[in-house]
């Protein structure tokens, strides 16, 4: 059903352009009024104005089909709020509380466009029939609810798997998810919907770019484990988010553009950043193949749509449907890899935990056996001299010369000696010297 009203959506669209003849003009100098613009040179409009950033004003012209038929001329654009129509020497009147701004018109004659872009040169324009036009918002708006409600889907489950397994990667990911598809709601000209300010529209661009730099680093550095393998990056999200929220703060005081183009480059130079980070470590595991995968289609998709046709060099005709197609592969498939990390991880996290145990216990094993041992050899040395044997060694350490033993052993000399030629024997050594250093080994096993 989606895809038959997908292709009845197109042949709508090529049936009504076929039917209307659109021009447009670029005027430079903004030197033309609804008066003197008949009269410039207006050129065929055949694909989708993408002139990057400039105060250039584009005017269009709609050719006349000689019908009573009504008309509707927009503009997909959220940031172009800036439009005056003129039919018949009258000013037309858009419609009010439109995603993007809508003028009616009635192709019994010509019409003429004045659009001035606030921000960049994107003008992507739709011109329908009325009713045609309602189709569309239905099939839209049927779009954005199937994609809003899954995200919101999505962020909730990967909520409550936060809560169950621990995991930071499942709230991180969801707050990733938010402030994507908030950047989404915005674009998809919801607040003009509802009748949100310029200005306030503005500040929650700003904020929505913030939050996609802040989380998208926090996301994929704890995804793939970076605090291990490059400990450095834990700087980026705070450092990409301070500068996101200076430029933000000047672009909304200075309303120049450029310090919002500079946050769109930085955003998503921390996109190519964490993409490139998945690539050195594409090697590693499964998970991390998912991710470089699933991250690079959406990173593509919206470099394309948000960044480069600021410059005007848009390679593909890519529009917020083909982003939210996008965004549907993306979210299925690094849901699905964030769980299966976490299983990987609770795997390997097991496996270590059995390992440490196994070590820890022969470790144990090991030093109880060299205590054993150490007790053994003392009990072999203490057994291995008989009584007088050991209480001549213990005069000997207590540095006593053979005649100071003979007397306080009441024995003879040739007796002292006799018993300090089987100690050395016994002892394996030939001086005192040595049987000193017998000693002291044997003091420190008692000590310790």
């Amino acid at each position: 059903m989606k895809i038959k009203l997908l292709i009845l959506h197109v042949f709508i669209l090529g049936n009504i352009f076929s039917q209307n003849k659109t021009s447009f003009f670029k005027d430079l100098n903004g030197s033309y009024n609804f008066e003197t613009i008949k009269n410039a040179d207006f050129k065929e409009y055949e694909n989708t104005i993408s002139d990057g950033f400039n105060k250039a004003i584009y005017w269009f012209k709609i050719s006349t089909l000689n019908t009573n038929k009504e008309y509707v001329f927009r503009i997909i654009n959220p940031h172009i709020h800036n439009v005056k129509a003129f039919q018949n020497n009258i000013e037309l009147t858009p419609l009010s509380y439109e995603r993007y701004i809508t003028v009616p018109f009635i192709s019994n004659n010509e019409v003429f466009f004045r659009v001035e872009p606030r921000k960049e040169s994107y003008l992507p324009i739709e011109i329908t029939e009325n009713r045609d036009f309602l189709l569309q918002e239905k099939f839209q708006t049927l779009l954005i609810g199937l994609y809003f409600g899954f995200a919101l889907f999505i962020i909730i489950s990967n909520v409550f798997y936060f809560f169950v397994f621990d995991d930071a990667a499942f709230i991180y990911y969801s707050l990733f998810l938010f402030s994507t598809s908030f950047g989404l709601f915005v674009t998809d000209g919801m607040l003009n919907f509802i009748g949100v300010t310029e200005g306030t529209i503005d500040f929650l661009i700003v904020l929505a770019y913030t939050l996609v730099a802040f989380f998208s680093s926090k996301f994929s550095s704890n995804y793939l484990q970076l605090e291990v393998y490059y400990p450095k990056l834990k700087v980026v999200p705070y450092a990409i988010g301070s500068a996101t929220f200076i430029l933000g703060s000047f672009y909304l005081v200075t309303d120049n553009f450029i310090f919002l183009i500079a946050i769109s480059i930085l955003v998503f130079s921390v996109f190519l950043i964490y993409w490139l980070a998945g690539i050195t470590l594409f090697k590693k595991n499964v998970f991390i193949k998912v991710f470089t995968f699933a991250f690079v289609v959406i990173f593509l998709l919206s470099v394309n749509y948000y960044v480069f046709k600021v410059f005007g060099i848009s390679s593909a005709s890519l529009n917020a449907t083909n982003i939210k197609l996008g965004g549907f592969i993306e979210m299925i498939v690094l849901s699905l890899a964030v769980i299966y990390r976490m299983k990987v991880l609770k795997e390997e996290n097991l496996f270590m935990r059995y390992n440490i145990v196994s070590y820890a216990s022969e470790l144990e094993k090991l030093v109880a056996e060299a205590s054993n041992k150490q007790v053994d050899e003392k009990l072999n040395f203490e057994n291995l001299l008989s009584v007088r044997e050991n209480e001549i060694f213990e005069l000997i350490v207590s540095s006593k010369s053979n005649q100071e033993i003979a007397n306080q052993s009441n024995i003879s000399l040739n007796t002292v000696k006799f018993h300090i030629k089987n100690i050395y024997e016994k002892l394996q050594v030939k001086s005192r010297k040595e049987v000193l250093h017998i000693a002291k080994i044997q003091l420190k096993q008692e000590f310790e």
